[in-house]
């Protein structure tokens, strides 16, 4: 049914900017937390980039060894649970690794959501080779 496949993506894709739009208004508030500078508010927020830019490539292997399908699943799930840790995080230590996680399930979802939106035939269960 590719109906209701391009449906799930389409609402996976929905997941992932509401997941990232909910974050982005708590930035002032833990940057008043922590007592962060602009500059050091900068380099914590690389975190997030960084653990998403070094996900790509192990992201990339995994839809091939797993599918894009499960990826699509377990990485949607990751980034909504992962989405409340660094907003509790108690130290700058514990938050910048709290958003390399983020920021890896970010993407990691990135790379499975828009391989399945990609997918010939357009099925949930439907696997890319490489």
């Amino acid at each position: 049914m590719p109906g209701r496949a391009r449906a799930a993506v389409s609402a996976v894709f929905l997941v992932n900017g509401i997941v990232v739009a909910s974050w982005a208004p708590l930035i002032p508030e833990i940057k008043a937390r922590h007592g962060l500078g602009d500059a050091q508010l900068g380099l914590v927020l690389l975190a997030m980039a960084a653990g998403a830019v070094l996900s790509l490539p192990v992201a990339g292997w995994l839809v091939g060894r797993l599918g894009s399908d499960a990826m699509t699943s377990v990485a949607a799930l990751g980034l909504c649970l992962a989405l409340p840790l660094p907003i509790i995080s108690p130290t700058v230590t514990v938050l910048v690794a709290r958003l390399a996680i983020l920021g890896a399930f970010n993407g990691t979802l990135d790379v499975s959501m828009n391989a399945q939106g990609a997918a010939r035939p357009c099925s949930p269960g439907h696997r890319l080779t490489s």
